[in-house]
This record gives C-alpha cells, structure tokens and sequence, in this order.
C-alpha cells in the first residue's frame, strides 16, 4: 500500500510540474510579445522561424494589461484588459518539442483574433484630447499642423472632395508638392466623432510618395462659438508617430 501512495505522489508532483512549466512558458512567452523582444519568444515558440509574425503587435499589448489564468488540458488561459474594449479572454495553446512545452504560434493567434474581434467599444472616445492646437511627431520630428485644406476633384460624373491637414503653406488648392508630412482625412464629420476603425481612419502621407493609415485612434467634431468646426484628433501609433490636438477650419 506505501508503494501505491508513494506512485501516485510523484504522479501528483509530475502533474503539478508540467502545469507549472507551461504557466512559465505562456509568462514568457507574453513577456517577450509586449517587449517586442523576438529573441525571447523564439525560445518558447514551436517554430522559432514564425517568430516574426509578432512583430507590429508593439503598443497593442503592454504587461500591465493582461493576467495568466489557470492551465487548462492543451494549454494556458489569458484573459486580457482594456479601458476602451471589454474584456478578452483566450487560450495560449501549448504543445510538446523534444518533451518540452512550447507556445503554438499559430493556434495561438488564431484564438486571439477571434476573440479580440468579439470584444466591443466600451467608450465613445478612447483616446484622450490634449487641449492645444495639432501637434506632435511624425516619423520621429516634431510636427504641428498649419491648417485644414479641402480641395474639391471634379471628375465630370461625381465630384470627390480631398481634406487633408498639412504643416506648411501651400502652393496651389491641391496642396501638391509638400515637403512635409500631412495628414489625409477619411472621417466621418457629420456626426461628433468617435474611435479610429477601417472605415474612419487617417493616413500620414510623408513625400515623396509614403503612406500609413492609422486606424487606432480617436476624433472629435465641435462648433466654436465664431462658428467654425473645431476637429480634434489624438492617435499614437508609437514613440515616433503621436499627434494629439485641435484644428479650426
């Protein structure tokens, strides 16, 4: 009867061992995706040479804003926070290398763009407003908008109109040939704003010829009391690209 005590024991102590190892891996694995540090996560992945699928989720995921939650039959539960969205919870799904735990890249993401796509706005304006005139950077200099140009494409059938907040005077209607970055406005303005998605959204064009669209980020539509439009935007894409204030127009 000792035997069968002590057999089931070490089988307690073996399952407790592997739980614990694969809450590590799904720490570090977590760890290595908020820091951006793909060296780490190539460690505890099951294909190393996925890793770098993960980059482009930087400021989409920060240490604080997630919790590991307990293990489950093929891998590791992580319920993730956010002040503009409800709450997500998905598996990190775990696998064996070499009798090893290791991270199932694809399972994994596959499980988080699901949920994440469930989760629902929780506030009207997720990004906070700051109370001074457009400002901030692009591409990592100092940027500060000059005003709000509109310029109207006839095209014979349908008219098209073209908003877009440059940094400098222009030289023509079109605000052609700038040497500046500015930023093209796919907004809806006639409603009191909202949050950034893939239909309302900005794109930083920089000259030549570069374009990003930044579609995390906030805007908001006022009157001033001389009867203008006041339009707030505040994005932060990352450290080199913020822009946060208003424009009159």
């Amino acid at each position: 009867m000792k035997a069968v005590y002590t057999l089931l024991s070490l089988a307690i102590l073996v399952g407790c061992s592997e739980q614990t190892s694969k809450v590590s891996v799904v720490e570090d694995f977590w760890a290595a995706v908020s820091t951006q540090d793909l060296e780490a996560a190539k460690l505890v992945i099951s294909n190393p040479e996925k890793a770098q699928f993960l980059e482009g989720l930087k400021g989409k995921l920060d240490r604080d804003n997630y919790e590991i939650l307990a293990p489950t039959e093929d891998g590791v539960n992580v319920v993730f926070y956010s002040e503009c969205f409800t709450d997500v919870a998905h598996p990190t799904f775990i696998t064996e290398v070499g009798g090893e735990p290791k991270v199932d890249l694809q399972r994994t993401m596959m499980a988080s763009f699901k949920a994440t796509a469930q989760r629902q706005r929780t506030k009207q304006y997720c990004h906070d407003f700051a109370d001074q005139p457009m400002q901030g950077k692009i591409n990592g200099e100092t940027w500060k908008a000059h005003h709000l140009n509109r310029a109207v494409y006839d095209f014979g059938t349908k008219k098209s109109e073209e908003m877009k907040i440059v940094s400098e005077a222009c030289q023509d209607e079109w605000c052609n040939g700038l040497n500046s970055p500015a930023l093209l406005i796919n907004l809806d303005l006639s409603v009191s704003g909202g949050n950034f998605d893939s239909q309302n959204n900005i794109t930083v064009f920089t000259p030549p010829g570069s374009n990003e669209v930044i579609s995390e980020g906030s805007y908001r539509v006022s009157s001033t009391t001389e009867g203008k439009t006041k339009l707030e935007i505040s994005f932060q894409e990352d450290e080199s690209n913020t822009v946060s204030g208003f424009i009159h127009y």
